[in-house]
């Protein structure tokens, strides 16, 4: 496979219209992990289709959309404010 495979295949699945989610396996994965999704972006796959993939598709993926994945009434929601685009590494969290 070509070196940038794992930047690009996000982008490679959302062409083939196929679900997915991205996850970390530990706390330092999770600190980069928007990072992680903004190389996504930048081989391809859409700034929509990467939030989706972060919020209401894990959560069909898991089972739990019902309580979690979108703000809807009824719903559990963490919402994060930022300064700017959420996957780039210099965009701050505000609120």
């Amino acid at each position: 496979d070509p070196y940038d495979t794992p930047f690009a295949f996000p982008g490679l699945l959302e062409r083939a219209g196929v679900k997915f989610a991205f996850q970390s396996e530990d706390n330092s994965g999770a600190f980069t992990l928007p990072v992680r999704v903004g190389q996504s972006c930048a081989y391809g796959l859409s700034q929509d289709r990467a939030v989706r993939a972060l919020t209401l598709d894990a959560a069909e993926i898991m089972g739990i959309s019902d309580r979690l994945g979108s703000v809807d009434p009824g719903k559990l929601a963490t919402v994060v404010i930022t300064d700017g685009d959420p996957f780039e590494l210099t965009t701050n969290i505000i609120g």
